[in-house]
Order: C-alpha cells, then structure tokens, then sequence
C-alpha cells in the first residue's frame, strides 16, 4: 500500500485507541474531555476516508463489512503491487540485455573489439539470469535502455560513489563491461522505425520520379501559361505591311516565285510605277533617264519593309513581356498593437486548522497531527526532530515525540514573495501537566 494509506490506516487504529479509552472513561463515571472526543472522532473519520479513497484507486470493485474483510483486503493488494514491483524490475533487466545484445562495438584493433564482445556477452548472460530468479532481482540503477551505456560510461568517483557500489555489488560482469568501455566505442541499435526508412537514392525512388516526368516524345515542351497568349493568336497588325507572322513558310519553289511576285507588285504600287517584274531594274540593258532612279527607290522602299517588320516583332515581343508580367499588387501594411499580459497575483497561503492530538502525552506514547493548508506549495512539519518534515498540504500523520520537543510547527510556503503562514502548539508532556 501507498504511504499515505498506511498512515491514515496507523492514524486510524490511534484514534480509535483513544475512544475505546474514553468510553472507559465514561463506564467508569469519569469525566471525558468532550471536545477532545469530538475531535478525536473526526480525525477518525478523515483516516477512514482517506483509507477508502486508497484502496478505491487500487481495486474499485472493492467491499468489505469488517475490520477482518479489511486486512485481508489490504493484503491483496499489498501482494498485487508487489508482484508488479517485481515485474518491472525485470522487465528493466531484460530490455538492457536486449539492447546491450542489440548494438556493436567499434574499435580500430580487432583484438579489443573480441575482449569487449566477451564481456558483453558475460554482462548480457547475467541481467537474464538476474531477471529468471523466482525472488526480487537486484534494483538496477540508471535512467531507461537506451540511454543506459551512455549514462554508465558517464559515472565518475566520488560524485556517482552509490551507483558505483550497487554495480559492483550486484551486477559484477555488467560492472566490468561498462569499466572497460569507452562512449565513442558504442555504437546504439537503430530504432525498428529509421529501419524501414527508404533512402533518397533508392531504385524506387528514380522509378517513381521518371514516372512523375511528362512524355515529350525526344523534345523538349515549352511550358504553357494560363492567360497568355501565343504569338500567332494576335491579331495582325493594323497596316499594309507584311509581318514575318502573317506569311507562312514557303514550301515549295512555286510558293517561293508567287510571294516574290507579289512583293514586287507591292513595291510597285508603293512607288507608283506602272507594273512589271522588279527584275527589270537589275538587267544590264540601257535604260531611259528617269528609270535610273528606280533602283536606289526600291532598295530605300525593301530597307523600309525590313525596317518595319523588325519594329512590328520588337512591339508584339514587348506586349507579350508585358502580358506575362503582371504589375505586383500593392501590399498597405498594418500594425497590430500587442497587448501587454496582465500579471497574475498568486493567492495567499490560509491554514484552516492545525490539531495536535493528545493534548497530554504519556510517556512513550505519540502524538497526532491533522491538519489543512490552502494555496500552499510546499508545507513542513517542525519540532520533531533534527530536520523539518515535508508533507502534503492536508493529511493526518502520527509522530514519535523526542522528550526535548517543546512545541510543534506547521509551516507552508506559496506561490511569490512573503506568502506564508505559520501555526504553532505546544507540547504538553504528563509529568509537566501534573507540575502545572
């Protein structure tokens, strides 16, 4: 059982005692100090309380309707817990043999590496045999298996003297593994899950990233954007100039002659001439005065077109830029004001009541304490002996009284500074009652 029940339960038998001998009292004819009984009673019925709440959270299906069912109740679980007790300590042993088995050790000579594998296997060999023993295997100290190398490579004299010695005592090849190993020696097993882990190089991987890659039939697809148009879909411009867009590829020698038959007329009807072939200007035949001048007239008109052309794809380049370029929208930040937290004023320690119980003790006799703090922290227990007692901020407990104890103390300690509360009683012993 917890502690607290086993005080409660000690309280318990106290209180009764002292009722069972005020009802002499009154069988007698004697006078009883009534409110000495009356709180006798409720320090009875706070432990019964208390015992019941314990053995609740232990078996909740739990009755009884004596003192006997009680005990024997008490015992039950008392063997329950101690048979989990001893199932989580070798539980402990086996997981450290597991993972001591588990991992490697690394050293550049091979020769070590053999030693340490030896001891090892002599350490793993004695946390099992530990754990097979039908009686409580020995309290391995240290934190859980994972971190149990680590911390045992770590122990150093006189700071870890007690953890050393219950090494030595109880778990000697263990002991003289870990003396002889060194931190960067050992290497921890993988946990089950980074195993399964699929490495970024797999084949699997560069399957499904192939897979996820578009078909592109051995070129290259230009990426398409939503909203932008393509360069063909525009409409022509405005003018009777040809754009390189507005002529498609020739094709065949015909095609060819035809568009340059046509630019010729072109050229024609631009410069006002009265028709014929363009190739008339370039022959060598002597021609009339004022047809001399058509030549440099038809170069200067071909270096218009080409001049034209080239503003026509500049303009429609520069439209597309700015199609596929949108002006960013304007971002007006704002400011959020952070309100300051408000400071939280912790509340102050209240003792509802402190009781000491008898108020004349007999020789050899001890003395109940009841008691009740609110807002408290931490709370002691003074007077009793050489160092203050730390309990719990309610409880009922039953105390030895050295013969030199003048007066008890209950203290409590809260949350910031100068939050506390005291209560003092005295002690009154028989012989100094009788002096009085």
């Amino acid at each position: 059982m917890s502690s607290l029940c086993a005080s409660a339960l000690q309280s318990l038998d106290d209180c009764l005692a002292l009722l069972c001998e005020s009802l002499g009292k009154l069988k007698a004819a004697k006078s009883v100090d009534m409110a000495a009984v009356i709180e006798q009673l409720k320090v009875a019925a706070e432990s019964a309380r208390i015992v019941r709440e314990s053995l609740s959270s232990e078996l909740p299906e739990a009755s009884w309707q004596n003192r006997e069912e009680l005990d024997a109740l008490i015992e039950r679980i008392q063997q329950s817990l101690d048979a989990r007790t001893l199932e989580q300590l070798r539980s402990r042993l086996l997981a450290l043999a597991s993972e001591l088995e588990r991992g490697r050790i690394v050293h550049r000579r091979a020769h070590r590496v053999s030693e340490l594998n030896q001891l090892r296997h002599r350490a793993i060999n004695e946390l099992r045999s530990q754990a097979g023993l039908e009686g409580a295997p020995q309290t391995l100290p240290g934190p859980q298996a994972d971190q149990w190398i680590e911390w045992a490579c770590g122990l150093k004299e006189p700071q870890d003297a007690e953890s050393l010695q219950t090494l030595r005592h109880g778990f000697v090849h263990l002991d003289d593994f870990v003396s002889n190993l060194e931190p960067n020696m050992w290497i921890p097993a993988e946990s089950p899950t980074s195993e399964t882990l699929r490495e970024p190089g797999s084949p699997s991987d560069k399957t499904q990233e192939e897979q996820s890659r578009p078909e592109t039939n051995g070129f290259e697809e230009k990426p398409q954007f939503p909203g932008v148009l393509d360069e063909r879909s525009l409409p022509a411009l405005e003018s009777n100039t040809p754009t390189p867009n507005d002529v498609p590829p020739p094709q065949t020698e015909e095609e060819i002659q035809r568009m340059l038959a046509r630019e010729r007329a072109l050229l024609d009807n631009m410069m006002g001439l009265d028709g014929g072939p363009l190739h008339q200007f370039t022959t060598g035949v002597e021609q009339p005065r004022v047809g001399k001048w058509r030549i440099p007239l038809a170069t200067a008109a071909v270096l218009v077109l080409a001049l034209a052309a080239l503003g026509a794809i500049q303009w429609r380049s520069h439209r597309n830029q700015a199609d596929f370029h949108p002006p960013l929208p304007q971002v007006t930040p704002t400011y959020t004001p952070v309100k300051s937290p408000t400071p939280v004023v912790p509340e102050l320690v209240q003792i509802k009541y402190f009781n000491v119980e008898p108020k004349v003790v007999e020789p050899g006799q001890r003395l109940t304490l009841s008691w009740e703090v609110m807002h408290a922290k931490e709370v002691w227990i003074k007077g009793l002996g050489p160092q203050p007692i730390l309990v719990r901020p309610s409880g009922i407990q039953t105390f030895p009284v050295p013969r030199s104890a003048p007066e008890v103390v209950l203290e409590a300690e809260g949350e910031g500074a100068n939050n506390s509360a005291i209560e003092v009683r005295p002690i009154n012993f028989a012989r100094q009652a009788e002096h009085r």
